[in-house]
């Protein structure tokens, strides 16, 4: 019996979503307070709602939990435990789609890897997109290797992951352009390519069509006014 647990897998996933959970709350102060965070967190407490830059909607994925404490008028303490929790969630949220409902244990590894060795770098910046772009793509690598549903289901999953990272960082759509166009040379899937067909046209258009804020103009390089051929 005891040799079954000490074995079992959902112990040591438990264990270190546990310590990861616990290190958020022990340093909720600094990760409140560092860099960004406290001006989000101040518009959050300020305003009483989502505090949305750039037009990266997103946001609301992780800010939702402030946001509720703040209108529950719980204390600032709460209010910061809240802030420094609440990414940690949609990162479970993102482990449990890719191990349970995907059904990729080893992928599901690869994003508990990427949290451990972004520590350093992106621990204290609760408003840091590298590990929720990690984990979106790993999920869409997921998607794609799951094979219990049909293509349909895949592809309408895939464009609504599509879709959310278009409203967290633009250029994540280039990073999930590069993963569709590896997968399609591996695999040769339908999907791979309607996938790929979808985010270049997705691109353009905020390239071209759509172009505002800062993503907009970080985009201008693929105007060819900015990409003379002479420069190629």
């Amino acid at each position: 019996m005891i040799k079954k647990i000490v074995s079992s897998e959902a112990l040591y996933v438990s264990l270190f979503w546990i310590a990861y959970m616990f290190l958020c709350l022990h340093f909720y102060v600094e990760r409140s307070t560092y860099a960004d965070n406290s001006y989000y967190l101040f518009e959050i407490i300020q305003h009483k709602d989502f505090c949305i830059q750039y037009n990266r909607y997103s946001a609301v994925l992780t800010q939702w939990l402030p946001v509720l404490a703040v209108k529950c008028q719980l204390p600032l303490n709460m209010v910061m435990y809240a802030y420094s929790l609440s990414p940690v969630l949609l990162f479970l949220l993102l482990f449990l789609i890719i191990r349970y409902m995907c059904q990729q244990k080893y992928i599901a590894y690869i994003f508990l890897f990427s949290l451990i060795l972004t520590v350093h770098d992106s621990f204290f910046y609760v408003n840091d997109e590298l590990n929720q772009s990690v984990g979106f793509l790993l999920v869409m690598t997921s998607i794609l290797k799951a094979e219990k549903w049909n293509n349909a289901i895949r592809f309408s999953l895939i464009l609504m992951l599509i879709f959310i990272l278009q409203f967290a960082h633009l250029f994540l759509l280039l990073a999930a352009l590069v993963l569709l166009v590896v997968s399609y040379m591996e695999r040769r899937q339908a999907i791979s390519l309607m996938s790929i067909v979808f985010v270049v046209l997705l691109i353009l258009a905020r390239a071209t069509i759509f172009k505002t804020g800062r993503d907009g103009s970080s985009l201008a390089s693929l105007d060819w006014h900015a990409l003379p051929f002479r420069n190629i």
